[in-house]
Parts: C-alpha cells; sequence; structure tokens
C-alpha cells in the first residue's frame, strides 16, 4: 500500500471518530442538562425564570420580629377519692372552688379561669370486681400573665396533695398583631430595595405583583419550676415578667415593571 494510499486512510479514519464522538455528545447533552436543572413551583413562576420577561425583576422582602410571650395558660389536675362518688365529686367541686376563688383574690381575673370537664375512674378491689372508692379527677385551667401569679398556682399545687400541675402552654396576648406587622415590614423591605434600585440605576419600578408569603414563628422556651421547690423559694418576688421568646420571620417576592424615565 502506497503512503498516499495510507494518509488517506488516516484522515477518513480520525473524521468519522470525530463525527462518532460529536454525535455521542448530543445525544447524552440532553441528560446532562436535565439532572443538573430542576425546576420545582407553579407553571407562573417556571415560566419566569424559563422565560424572564426584559421589562420585569422580581425583588424578595424579608422581615424578622422578636417579641417576649406575655401569657401562660397552666393546667392544675385535682383529683379528689372517696368510698362514694357523689362525696368524690362534691369534694372535687369544692377544692376547685376554693383554688379558683384563692386565685382571684390575689388578683387574677375570673375570666381567666375555667373549669374543664371532669371524669370519674372507680377502683376496684384485687380480687374482686366490687369498686371500694371512686377516684374523680378535674382540670383547672388559669391563664396568667406574670412570674408572681404563676407561682401562686404552683404553691397551690405543693399545698395540697390532691392537686398538680399540668400541661403548661405559652401564648402571647397580641400573637395576630405581631404577625400582621412582620408581614407589611417584609413587603415594605421589597419596596425600599425597590426604592434603592430606582435612585441608582435611573429608572423606575412599579409593582404589579406579589408571589404568596411565606410565615414562620419560633419560640425558645424557658424552663420552668420543680415542684420540689420550697415553699419559701416560690414565695420569694420574680425579677422578670417574660417567659419565653417568640420570633416571628416573614417573607414575599414583589414583581415589578420596569418604566424607563421620560425626560
Amino acid at each position: 500500500m502506497s503512503v498516499q494510499s495510507t494518509s488517506r486512510l488516516s484522515r477518513n479514519l480520525i473524521f468519522y471518530l470525530t463525527r462518532s464522538a460529536m454525535v455521542a455528545l448530543a445525544v447524552c447533552f440532553p441528560a446532562i442538562a436535565s439532572a443538573q436543572a430542576k425546576l420545582s413551583g407553579t407553571q407562573e413562576e417556571i415560566r419566569e425564570i424559563v422565560f424572564p420577561r426584559p421589562d420585569q425583576v422580581s425583588i424578595e422582602g424579608k422581615a424578622t420580629l422578636t417579641a417576649y410571650k406575655d401569657s401562660v395558660q397552666v393546667e392544675l389536675i385535682v383529683i379528689t377519692e372517696a368510698r362514694s362518688l357523689e362525696t368524690a365529686m362534691r369534694d372535687n367541686q369544692a377544692l376547685r372552688s376554693r383554688l379558683a376563688q384563692r386565685f382571684i383574690d390575689a388578683g387574677i381575673d375570673a375570666d381567666a379561669i375555667s373549669n374543664a370537664k371532669f371524669s370519674s375512674s372507680p377502683k376496684k378491689g384485687f380480687l374482686s370486681q366490687k369498686t371500694n372508692s371512686f377516684e374523680v379527677g378535674a382540670k383547672l385551667q388559669v391563664t396568667v400573665t406574670s412570674e408572681a401569679e404563676l407561682q401562686l398556682l404552683a404553691a397551690a399545687a405543693d399545698q395540697y396533695e390532691e392537686v398538680e400541675l399540668g400541661a403548661i402552654e405559652f401564648e402571647h396576648s397580641e400573637e395576630k398583631e405581631l404577625e400582621r406587622q412582620v408581614r407589611e415590614l417584609a413587603v415594605k423591605d421589597a419596596l425600599d430595595q425597590a426604592n434603592f434600585y430606582s435612585q441608582t440605576l435611573g429608572f423606575a419600578l412599579k409593582p404589579i405583583n406579589f408571589y404568596p408569603q411565606t410565615f414562620t414563628r419560633n419560640s425558645r422556651p424557658q424552663l420552668l419550676m420543680s415542684r420540689a421547690m420550697a415553699m419559701d423559694e416560690i414565695a420569694a418576688p420574680a425579677s422578670l415578667d417574660n417567659f419565653d421568646e417568640i420570633e416571628f420571620d416573614a417573607s414575599v417576592t414583589v414583581v415589578f415593571e420596569i418604566v424607563q424615565n421620560q425626560n
């Protein structure tokens, strides 16, 4: 075989190998691209990402508010036992009434005290089905707004064997208002950014749409006093009336239309 024929064969071989490599790359490229770019969201949001409009811009506004919960709902579980159901129920009601009046005399609002429904569970003998005694349990729910009032409930639980501290839930009396405020601040943040860009870049931004806001609330609970605390300790005045911290976070994406300034 001549040198010229060998050279022509080599060029043809390189041509076909290069073409095959390009075809393989073209086939694999869509799969690679689809694996790297995964879009999620509504159809409108995806359209804005894939086909952005040249005369629009989206700005995200964020805001955070921190406050301290100013009230706590406490359950006092009152359990009484007697040989007759009527006596157990009467004793339970009498004790709850004494506790409620005691709290009212100490300054707790009567509307902040409510009696939950009671339940009775008869105790039976070990070797017979005969009921030896009746046990009645009822919940007294009290909403307090200071450490001193919380200590008053703890003192009652320590004083009476029939009383135990149940569930405790911290609250904020103006939680809805704080949520409204943080959402308003998130929108204001987006508008302030738009105003800054307008002044810096020399064109106006007109709000035309927004994406649904996100909202979260996070609490940082504090530990409560132990029931084993001595009476002289729980009677000490509290130094703070706030219970625990609550953080409100909100964000909103506002879509603006770019309006060129008319000179």
